[in-house]
């Protein structure tokens, strides 16, 4: 999966799409954030120029046990010709074993990019790191592909299913009920349509280190966890205008020291103390691109 830069045409962003293409790094223009975001995204009335591009987003405790909830009510896994719950929605990575991992990797990675997956009725996401472009521009997943097993980031098992299997059955598996009506169906895909994600990636500095950094302690895990919220989508990259909320498969990360996650519920828009704008807190930092290129 290769990403280019997101600044295209409608004809060109139906390209992408097919092309599993994606999305620019933008590091320069990033700046450490000086206080939390509103608990909520402000969406503008119609959904005309909604929530279109990166996210910025908070979690406590309760409102991550929402947004997860509101995932497993509206997306499912199509296996043996029904709809099943999806399991092993939160998947945590040892932050010991993924910074030896990276540290040995030459250069050194920028982000990381998570390709969603499906085993049966299992997620199992694809983790690819990200670099940057020859020109320093763009993030571009490259190397091998790896999922999680037992909190470590391993080559897929030969006995299992391949990296290119998971994406593809999450691509032909999913089932999402995209409003609150009790109608199912399945990703879309095609160029002209409002495409699903079939993936989504974070940067390391910033957000995943400083997220790291902010719940320090023994025994780290980094816990990826399934999320659902309502999006809107713009006018920009050939979006119509007033295309309305509809659920949208989003990953949320949060820090757990052990098997303990390292969450408050202490109010969202509060001052967090010396500007640890991520402690106790989980953040949905990623890039969806597709769709939500700009």
């Amino acid at each position: 999966m290769k990403h280019n830069n997101p600044l295209l045409g409608a004809a060109a962003l139906g390209a992408l799409l097919l092309a599993h293409t994606g999305c620019e790094l933008k590091q320069h223009d990033e700046k450490p954030p000086g206080k939390a975001p509103p608990a909520l995204l402000q969406l503008n009335a119609g959904c005309a120029n909604g929530d279109l591009g990166k996210r910025s987003k908070l979690y406590n405790d309760g409102t991550l046990k929402n947004a997860a909830d509101a995932f497993q009510v509206h997306f499912n896994a199509w296996v043996d010709g029904s709809n099943k719950d999806i399991t092993g929605t939160a998947v945590p990575l040892l932050v010991d074993k993924l910074k030896d991992l990276r540290d040995n990797m030459t250069p050194k990675p920028v982000a990381l990019m998570v390709h969603y997956g499906l085993d049966e009725d299992r997620f199992a996401p694809v983790f690819q790191f990200m670099e940057l472009s020859a020109d320093g521009a763009h993030a571009v997943p490259v190397g091998d592909q790896y999922v999680a097993v037992n909190g470590e980031l391993v080559l897929p098992g030969v006995a299992g299913p391949s990296a290119k299997d998971l994406m593809d059955n999450y691509a032909s598996g999913i089932r999402i009920r995209r409003t609150i009506d009790t109608t199912w169906s399945s990703a879309i895909l095609a160029p002209t349509d409002y495409p699903d994600p079939l993936g989504e990636w974070f940067r390391f500095p910033l957000e995943l280190d400083r997220l790291v950094a902010e719940n320090g302690g023994d025994d780290m895990a980094l816990v990826l966890t399934c999320i659902s919220e309502p999006l809107c989508y713009s006018a920009a990259a050939a979006f119509a205008p007033g295309q309305g909320e509809e659920y949208r498969h989003l990953i949320a990360w949060h820090v757990a020291h052990g098997n303990q996650p390292q969450l408050g519920n202490d109010d969202l828009d509060a001052p967090q103390p010396d500007d640890k704008l991520y402690l106790q807190r989980a953040v949905d930092l990623g890039h969806l691109c597709p769709p939500r290129c700009r």
